[in-house]
This record gives structure tokens, C-alpha cells and sequence, in this order.
């Protein structure tokens, strides 16, 4: 470091290390962060008390190091590419009055170029880290950089763009510092800055941040728009301002109502002993090192404030939707309350049926039991062969047997009557599933109202069960939600549904033949009982006993033989015995079946009530919310909006001023065109001390 003045207003480098540490605060209003630098260095200072028994260069290089620490306090800055970093030093009285302006530049050579292009209104320039020399023609410099940064210094009597003013009191009256020193008393130190940097009708916005060293001989330091800082031994102040800025915005801190200040001064109040001050030291930098211009972009708020307010309306109109869209669901529930109230009905007829049905199967088995065992013993006698005598007898008795036996009531008569009974039944149980069949579809292939209804009670009965195993409440659901839940099971289990479906229509169709062989087996079976009545006549009148044996045989060959169905006779009534056994053991089943439905149908008939009075009650909250939308956008957006566009928009439009002013000034003795500069000011103040 080649300039004495400046090695001599720094030579004090405990103050300066202490105050590099201090020189860290917060400062919300602007988003200045400096973070700390040396305070883990207070506690070698003390070592540096033997800096004066050094050699000369080592006190200039220490005193260098720790200027270039202080001068690269690890501020971050906003994300731009430097080519010009500059310090600007003031060294001043104990009062803040300039005596002198040292300027220290720093060319950065990123791309390593031969020459650099540098522009400066400095005299007296030196390089100071290197022996590269410069061309000056006016203000502009070429230096022979060699790819190498360029370090240099000078001198300038330029005003800068910040002033300070710093004033002393004693027990609350002005005194000169000189005289200051060695009083004791309650001491007031108030820092004053005066921004002299204007862009059109802003300020530059600097941001001044003042800090001192205060010994033991200080007690009970209070700070005004700042903090005190304690290292064990001595107490540290720093403080800011932002001198300017209220006016730049036009506006006064009880605009922001106490949540932000905008400080123009520092002060600092102590009760003091034998009063004696090193230094002061205040750094001014540019506060859009620290702001993103494009944080306060007042455009991209208009943008959300347009979203917001669009975004307010299509809420009003789907809530008003939503509330025209619950009154059409409520007008349409009388059908659907109609048509449980249909449901339940029918129902109740199918409970009676089943109750007639379980009647009808126990008298149907009885009867069918009662053909087996007459079938089998016929059958039996049929295939006995004749006596002698047997024969004999029957010779003479033929004609008359004949008639007797076939007559109306005898045994004969009943049993071939009622094995072609039988038989006619039999036959008209195969056309079972066709009736089925036509009882599930039309003759278009299309479901009957008969299947369909089938098809909604099983699958609604089957679906409660279903929705307990899947953790599902139904009486929680909404009448949509349980639809669209019951709609998913039954395209999930439709065949099983179709199955259970087709089985009461066989039962169904099963009555419907039964009630038709009925009616016809009567004059089939007198028919049949004819026909063997002529038989046997003619059998009796040509050959007696043989005759007879012939006929035997030939009945028992038609009772025993196979019809298309599979069946003969004899194995027909057995198998009609057994089926009519296993339907009686399956109707209780059905009858079951039947009187659950009838309870699920009743309590659905009785959930349609709490449905619609549901559905009511949400039409009301559908209405509501529309009105409270309404409201809402009345009373809060449209007011927000309008406070926007009438106070926030034009303070918006300030701050961009003020800030597109900060990234106008760039350096202090001047910049090349297209290098992006960044400046600094340190102001350093005489100390206050009694004369020995």
C-alpha cells in the first residue's frame, strides 16, 4: 500500500478488525445481509497490541491485509458480472467534514486480455499490486494488463454522493468533540447523512451503516436504528440509515404501521467515564447490490391481481351453478322417492307370493311321493308272470276284468290316469327354461321390466354386505356417491348378479309349467287310460291270457321306456319325488331371501325421506355459499383491487424508480461502457482524545 495517508488513518488495526467484524446487521427494510467476518479474530486482537514494535513493512503489509478484509466484508451482491470493483476512502475530522478521498479500483480480467479499457477522473494513479503500466488520454486509461487484474489507486476532490455529519452532547448539550474529551458524563454521539445523489426526482438508494469501539470506560450504551454487539471486553456498535429513501417514495414510516423504519440518522447514548473515542468508521454502498430490481415488479403483481380477480369470478359463477344444480337435483327426488315407494310394493306382492309358493312346493312333494309309489308297485305287477290258475281265472273273468279295472276309481284306472298325468307333467317341466328365458327377454333380446327389476333388488342386496367388507358406510353416503358406488359393483359382479337372477325366474318359470300341466294332464291322462281300456278289451276278447301277459308286458315296456327328456315313467316319478323333496328343502331359502329384501326395500323407502331432507338442507348451504362468494368478491377482492390500483401501484412505481436509479450508479470516478462497476464509501473520522 503505497499511499501514507491512508496506511496512517487506518494504523490503529485492532479498531478496524473489530469494526470489519461489527459491520454486520440486518436490515430488513432493504434486505442487506452482511454476515460476520471477524469476530472470531477479537480474540487474537489482543496480539495485535505489539503491532506498533514492528518493523515498518510488516505494519504495512498487516495493515493492508486487514484493509483488503474490511474493503471485501463478504457481502454478497445481487448476481451481475463486476469488471469494476471500487473503494472509495474518506478520510475525515472527528465531526464527519471530508480532508481527504483516497479511491482504490479493482479491474477484474475474467477473460485474461492483454489490454483493459478503464475510465477514471482520479489524479496521482498508481498501480499498487503490480508494476503493469496504463496509457491516459483525458479520463480514459489503457492499461498493459497482460492478463492479469489490474489494482490501483488515487486521489480526488470530487464531492461524493453521501455526507455525514456526526455531533456530540454532553448531559443532553452540543459540545465540541476536542472539548468532549476527558469529561465524563451521559454522552450522546448522533450520526446525520445527507444523500446528495439524485436520479430525475429520486435519491440514489444508499444504505449507511456506522460502527465504533467503545472500552469499559462506556456503560449502559443504548443505540437509536442500530444494535450493540459485546466481545467480553469491549462493546461494539453499529447502526444504519437510509437517508433519502422516505423522500425517493414519498412516504413516512407510519405509513407501514411500525412493521418497517426508514432511518436517516444513527445515535448512540452512554454513560462515560474519562471520555475517549478511537475512531468511527461508516460504510455507504449502493442498496441494490442487495435488491433484485425485478423483485418489485409492479406489472407482475397487476398480473396476479388480474388472476385473483378472474379467478373470483368463476368461483361466483360455479358456486351459483352448483346451487342451480342441487334445486334440479331436489326437484327430480319426488320421482325417485315415487318410485321407491313402487319398489317397496312390489316387494311386499313377491313376500306373498313366496308364502304361497312355500304352500304350494309341500303339497306338490306330497303328491309327487304319492305317483312314485304307485308308478313303482304298477311297474312291479306289470312284470309278475302269471299263474296256472292265474290264468285260468282270468280267462273267464277277462271281459268283465277288463271293464272292471279300467272302470272310473279302480286302481288301474288311477294309476295309468295318473302315470300319464305324470308323464304330461313331466314333459311340459322340460319347456322350464325356455319359459325363463322368456320371462328374463323379449322378443327383441332386450331385458323385461320383470329382469330388470330382479336384477336392481339382488344387486342392491348383495351390495350392503359388500360395502361392510370394503370398509364402506352407505348411510354416510351422499345419494350420488352411493349410486356411483353400487353402479361400479354391478358392472364389477354383473354375472354373478345375473346368475342369482336366472335362478328365481327358473323357479318362476318352474310354477308357471307346473300350473299348465295342471290344467292339461286331466284330459291327456283320460285319453291315456281310453286307449288302454280298448287295449286290453281287445286283448281279452283274442287271446285271455296271453292277452293279458301281452298288455302286462306292453304297459310295463311304456312306463319303463325313455322319453326325449330321458326319463320313462318309472324313473320320471322317481326323479319328479326327488326333485319335489330338494325344491320344499330350497323354498325356506327363497322365503328368506324374499322377507330380507322386504326389509332392505323398507329401509330404503325410509333412507328417500332422510335423502330428501338432506338435499334440502344442502340446496340452503348451496345458496349461502353463492351469496357468501358474492360477498366476498364485493367486499374483500374488489376492495383489494382497488387499493392496488389507488395507493399500492403508484408506491410500486416509486420503488422501481428508485431502484433502476441504484442500478444507474455504478462507480464513483467513473466506468468504461459495457463493464458493470460496484462502489463502496468508507468513511473513517479522527479520534476524540484528551491531549497528553
Amino acid at each position: 500500500m503505497k499511499f501514507t495517508k491512508l496506511k496512517e488513518a487506518f494504523k490503529n488495526k485492532y479498531a478496524i478488525r473489530i469494526i470489519a467484524g461489527v459491520l454486520v446487521v440486518t436490515l430488513v427494510g432493504t434486505g442487506v445481509s452482511v454476515s460476520s467476518v471477524s469476530a472470531a479474530k477479537a480474540g487474537g486482537a489482543k496480539q495485535e497490541t505489539k503491532t506498533e514494535q514492528t518493523a515498518d513493512t510488516e505494519q504495512e503489509e498487516d495493515a493492508e491485509d486487514t484493509l483488503d478484509e474490511l474493503i471485501n466484508s463478504r457481502v454478497t451482491v445481487q448476481e451481475k458480472e463486476i469488471g469494476k470493483e471500487e473503494t472509495v476512502y474518506v478520510i475525515a475530522d472527528s465531526v464527519g467534514t471530508a480532508q481527504d478521498i483516497i479511491v482504490s479500483d479493482h479491474l477484474v480480467n475474467k477473460d485474461g486480455k492483454d489490454t483493459i479499457e478503464d475510465v477514471s477522473s482520479l489524479k496521482d494513479i498508481e498501480n499498487v499490486k503490480g508494476d503493469e503500466s496504463f496509457v491516459q488520454t483525458g479520463e480514459k486509461l489503457v492499461w498493459q494488463a497482460d492478463g492479469n487484474d489490474i489494482y490501483y489507486q488515487g486521489t480526488s476532490e470530487k464531492k461524493t454522493p453521501m455526507s455525514q455529519k456526526i455531533t456530540y452532547y454532553l448531559d443532553g448539550k452540543e459540545i465540541a468533540p476536542e472539548k468532549l474529551a476527558g469529561k465524563s458524563g451521559k454522552v450522546t454521539i448522533r450520526f446525520d447523512y445527507t444523500n446528495q445523489e439524485k436520479s430525475g426526482d429520486v435519491y440514489v438508494p444508499f444504505v449507511a451503516i456506522s460502527g465504533m469501539v467503545l472500552d469499559d470506560s462506556f456503560r449502559n450504551v443504548e443505540v437509536t436504528n442500530g444494535k450493540v454487539i459485546s466481545d467480553g471486553n469491549r462493546e461494539m456498535v453499529v447502526g444504519y440509515a437510509l437517508p433519502g429513501l422516505k423522500d425517493s417514495l414519498k412516504v413516512s414510516e407510519k405509513d407501514f404501521d411500525g412493521d418497517v423504519t426508514l432511518p436517516e440518522y444513527v445515535e448512540v447514548t452512554a454513560d462515560v467515564t474519562d471520555f475517549s473515542l478511537d475512531m468511527t468508521m461508516t460504510v455507504v454502498m449502493n442498496a441494490t447490490n442487495f435488491i433484485s430490481a425485478e423483485g418489485a415488479d409492479s406489472l407482475s403483481l397487476e398480473d396476479e391481481l388480474g388472476t385473483l380477480t378472474d379467478a373470483t369470478s368463476q368461483l361466483e359463477e360455479g358456486s351459483a351453478a352448483l346451487a342451480n344444480g342441487v334445486d334440479t337435483l331436489k326437484s327430480r327426488l319426488g320421482d325417485f322417492q315415487t318410485g321407491m315407494n313402487a319398489l317397496a310394493d312390489g316387494v311386499n306382492s313377491l313376500q306373498s307370493g313366496a308364502g304361497t309358493l312355500a304352500d304350494g312346493a309341500g303339497t306338490l312333494n306330497s303328491s309327487a311321493q304319492a305317483i312314485n309309489n304307485g308308478i313303482a308297485a304298477l311297474d312291479t305287477t306289470l312284470r309278475t308272470a302269471l299263474t296256472d290258475q292265474e290264468k285260468a281265472s282270468y280267462s273267464a273273468q277277462a271281459g268283465a276284468m277288463v271293464d272292471a279295472n279300467f272302470a272310473p276309481g279302480t286302481d288301474t284306472y288311477n294309476m295309468i290316469y295318473n302315470s300319464a298325468k305324470q308323464n304330461f307333467t313331466d314333459a311340459m317341466s322340460g319347456s322350464t327354461d325356455m319359459i325363463a328365458q322368456s320371462l328374463a327377454t323379449d322378443a327383441s333380446g332386450n331385458p323385461t321390466a320383470l329382469y330388470q327389476a330382479l336384477f336392481s333388488v339382488v344387486s342392491e342386496q348383495a351390495f350392503v354386505p359388500y360395502a361392510q367388507s370394503q370398509g364402506l358406510d352407505v348411510t354416510q353416503m351422499t345419494v350420488a356417491e352411493y349410486q356411483a358406488a353400487l353402479a361400479q359393483f354391478r358392472g364389477s359382479q354383473q354375472a354373478a348378479i345375473h346368475e342369482q337372477v336366472m335362478g328365481s325366474l327358473q323357479t318362476i318359470a318352474g310354477g308357471v309349467t307346473g300350473g299348465i300341466a295342471a290344467a292339461g294332464a286331466d284330459s291327456t291322462a283320460a285319453g291315456v287310460v281310453s286307449a288302454c281300456q280298448s287295449a286290453a278289451q281287445q286283448a281279452a276278447a283274442s287271446a285271455l291270457v296271453t292277452g293279458i301277459e301281452t298288455t302286462k308286458n306292453t304297459i310295463a315296456d311304456s312306463i319303463e321306456a325313455k322319453q326325449e327328456n330321458g326319463y320313462s315313467l318309472v324313473t320320471g316319478a322317481a326323479a319328479m319325488s326327488a326333485g319335489t323333496q330338494e325344491l320344499v328343502q330350497k323354498v325356506p331359502e327363497l322365503v328368506n331371501g324374499v322377507n330380507a329384501l322386504k326389509d332392505g326395500a323398507g329401509q330404503l323407502q325410509n333412507g328417500t325421506g332422510a335423502i330428501v331432507e338432506g338435499v334440502g338442507t344442502l340446496g340452503d348451504g348451496a345458496h349461502e355459499l353463492a351469496d357468501g362468494i358474492v360477498t366476498f368478491n364485493e367486499e374483500g377482492i374488489s376492495k383489494i383491487v382497488n387499493a392496488y390500483n389507488g395507493d399500492i401501484e403508484p408506491l410500486m412505481d416509486r420503488i422501481q424508480k428508485v431502484l433502476d436509479a441504484g442500478e444507474e450508479y455504478q462507480s464513483y470516478s467513473g466506468v468504461a461502457d459495457g463493464v458493470n462497476g460496484s462502489v463502496k464509501f468508507i468513511y473513517k473520522t479522527d479520534a476524540v482524545k484528551a491531549e497528553e
